[in-house]
């Protein structure tokens, strides 16, 4: 009988589990962990919308908005990424006539520019970082004029903004909401989505605007949008969003909708043709409807297949973990919505109904991370890639808030199978890492790149990266990269409960080669522009993430004792651009410094294994590995740690080399205080030189000897050691050979 493995017997039960799920998703028990919550910049605009219509202007800034002192273009520090400085806290100030936080960072980039746009402000740069647009979206405390919406006659500021850029046809799309609400069932409350796009793939051309109507009427009571989510695929453009009731109305969450706009009549000018749905009810998921995204289409979908809506939340049946898929198929004619939810196994701690919010440096305030909504998805080559934040339940992360990316096959449309996933957790950053508002863009390479936001109780909040190549080991990315780090600590409120950050991040595919990315984050600059008794200030950045600049995926590093040595050892699944590594020791908690340097293999696509031994050591022993690329930019591991006791003796060991030129390493041991005199004779009994002649404490001693003004021959070393508590006195001499 032909046996099968273990990990076979897995699989196999796995796979089956995934059909059984497929098959059977409409009977299980699954719900989300979360109801989700008004985004931050809802939260933020409604505060200052009042605000404004009381008269009440302490968040204007109706003069000149002072830029941080930061290189607008400069490579990323550690990172070797070509990075732009985008808009901060008072350059959106002076954009828009009013402050604002968070800055819902994200961008796309097109074959010639990056395009990016935050709460209220819309810019874009050449790739060279050249500034040639900055303009608020919407409505300042007084005037539509001069908007980027201005045709559209926006009522208010504007947030949640989003944009992407449409490969298929060259152009780029923008969203971005507004919403007005004044009473009860009031019929001037009122709620839209604005729509741009580009005219072609230039955005200092035309553009073309249409506004949607989204006051809802949900179980007879209205309803604003939320959080949009924006995807497109080859003939239209894909909207979701939250539904929520408006203020006075009690404000409970009402579902989501999908608003769908056909291409053709909108891109050419025309008006737009826009359809609007209830894609959880007509999925028959009855019981919830959760934040999802719709994907973000590459190449050619399988037949009659428009895009596939992700959506994650906590969803659970009380053990396990699930991604929720909703399909969308003839999305132009009668839309067919069908739902699956993807096994995921126990992957987070859903007991904890809410995520913890990140701490940071200087500050016992932390940073809200808001919920397990997912944040965004990329379709291509039958996979479907969602990112989403969550609390792994075993692991270095557990516990904490963690970036998480899924990957799922969808070539059984069928079926859905979970093919990988895993956490992109920050502790090669700093130790208790917490990562968050996750976004992913995938090259026709099966490249993954994820950028996030990363902050802990010794470091502050900033923008990292990480990337995973195709062949990696699965369930894993690469060391983090990084984009900015932060400055300073923050905290900014706006009279809420909440410290915003977020509500997203952005990452996209570079058009011009398909291969190489873009990331856009924000990071906390230097405090500043006090108000409301709070300084915290936000800055954002594009960084240029070509592939070859991806870290070195580092699968394991350990230490051990040997003997009375340390050896470290480590393995990288893949390697590109590794020059190699420094090795850095830290003893008794003192500062790191480098003992070693072992060179890398380049760019290879194989498993590679190094050893470095560190001799004799004793103590309370840190290690770490310094990456570095041929570039000079450089990536930490991880800490590992040692506890290492020596129990020193008298001892000379035998010079090394020997025969030598003109160098050599004298070795010796003292297990007590003691003046120890080192020297040198020739055959005769002379002194050739003293190396040696001082109080030294117990330890291991390395002492090198230049020989190059002294002519080859036979000559002998000892050491003389004087304990200095009375204990008996130590002489021992050996041979050695200078060979010239």
């Amino acid at each position: 009988m032909k046996k099968i493995s273990l990990p076979c017997i897995l699989f196999l039960f796995i796979f089956q589990m995934n059909l059984n799920f497929a098959q059977e998703n409409n009977s299980l028990q699954i719900k989300p962990t979360e109801t989700p919550e008004i985004s931050g910049g809802a939260e933020v605009f409604r505060i200052i919308q009042k605000a404004i219509s009381s008269g009440d202007y302490s968040f204007a800034n109706f003069g000149d908005g002072v830029k941080s002192n930061i290189s607008r273009v400069e490579k990323s520090a550690g990172g070797g990424i070509f990075t732009i400085e985008g808009i901060d806290f008072d350059g959106n100030a002076t954009a828009s006539g009013y402050y604002s936080t968070p800055p819902d960072p994200i961008a796309a980039a097109g074959p010639t520019q990056v395009v990016s746009v935050v709460n209220t402000t819309i810019e874009w740069y050449t790739k060279a970082g050249v500034n040639e647009n900055t303009q608020r979206l919407g409505k300042n405390a007084s005037t539509e004029v001069g908007s980027f919406f201005e045709s559209l006659s926006p009522l208010t500021g504007t947030f949640d903004p989003k944009v992407i850029y449409d490969q298929y046809d060259g152009r780029f799309v923008v969203v971005t909401l507004e919403q007005t609400d004044t009473s009860e069932g009031g019929a001037d409350n009122t709620s839209r989505i604005l729509v741009a796009v580009s005219d072609d793939d230039d955005p200092n051309g035309t553009w073309y605007f249409h506004a949607i109507d989204s006051k809802i009427t949900i179980s007879m009571i209205d309803h604003w949008a939320d959080y949009p989510g924006l995807a497109i695929d080859d003939s239209a453009v894909y909207i979701t969003a939250n539904m929520y009731e408006f203020a006075a109305d009690g404000g409970g969450y009402g579902g989501q909708r999908l608003w769908i706009i056909d291409k053709t009549p909108f891109y050419s000018g025309g008006a737009a043709s826009v359809s609007i749905y209830d894609p959880f009810t007509a999925a028959g998921v009855g019981g919830f409807a959760s934040t999802s995204q719709p994907a973000h289409m590459f190449g050619t979908a399988p037949t009659g297949v428009g895009t596939f809506l992700a959506y994650y939340s906590g969803l659970t049946d009380g053990t396990n973990e699930y991604v929720g898929v909703i399909r969308v198929d003839d999305p132009l004619g009668t839309p067919v919505f069908s739902n699956q939810f993807v096994f995921a196994g126990d992957i987070d701690l859903t007991d904890s109904t809410s995520l913890p919010d990140a701490p940071q440096k200087d500050t016992s305030a932390t940073v809200e991370v808001n919920d397990r909504r997912t944040l965004n998805a990329v379709w291509r080559d039958d996979f479907l890639w969602v990112s989403t934040t969550l609390i792994p339940s075993s692991g270095d992360d557990m516990g904490q808030s963690t970036a998480h990316w899924f990957k799922i096959h969808t070539a059984t449309l069928s079926s859905l199978a979970m093919d990988d996933q895993g956490n992109v957790g920050g502790e090669d950053i700093a130790t208790d890492t917490y990562t968050f508002m996750p976004s992913l863009a995938v090259n026709g390479n099966e490249t993954m790149v994820i950028g996030f936001s990363a902050s802990s109780a010794t470091m502050y909040p900033g923008a990292y990266f990480a990337g995973r190549l195709m062949g990696d080991t699965p369930g894993t990315v690469g060391a983090l990269g990084v984009l900015r780090s932060g400055l300073d600590y923050h905290v900014r409120t706006f009279g809420g409960s909440r410290n915003r950050w977020g509500d997203y991040s952005g990452m996209s595919l570079d058009p011009s080669d398909g291969t190489k990315f873009w990331a856009f984050n924000e990071y906390a600059i230097n405090r500043g522009t006090v108000f409301g008794g709070e300084d915290g200030r936000w800055g954002t950045a594009f960084g240029e993430i070509p592939v070859d600049v991806i870290p070195v995926e580092l699968t394991s590093f350990t230490v051990r004792i040997v003997d009375r040595n340390v050896e470290l050892k480590w393995t990288t699944a893949t390697e590109t651009n590794n020059m190699g590594f420094d090795v850095e020791r830290s003893i008794n908690d003192e500062a790191f410094t480098k003992i070693g340097f072992v060179p890398g293999y380049g760019t290879v696509a194989e498993t590679k294994s190094y050893v470095y031994v560190d001799r004799n050591i004793s103590g309370s022993i840190s290690y770490r590995l310094k990456q570095i690329d041929f570039d000079g930019s450089f990536t930490y591991s991880n800490v590992v740690e040692v506890s290492s006791q020596i129990e020193f003796t008298f001892k000379l060991a035998q010079n090394y080399p020997n025969p030598f030129n003109p160098e050599t390493k004298i070795s010796y041991s003292i297990p007590y205080e003691a003046r120890v005199k080192l020297s040198v004779f020739n055959p005769i009994g002379e002194v050739v030189t003293e190396l040696i002649n001082e109080v030294q404490s117990p330890d291991f001693y390395e002492v090198v000897w230049n020989a190059e003004n002294v002519t080859s021959g036979i000559y002998f070393y000892t050491v003389e050691v004087v304990p200095l508590n009375g204990e008996s006195r130590y002489r021992e001499s050996k041979k050695m050979v200078l060979m010239k």
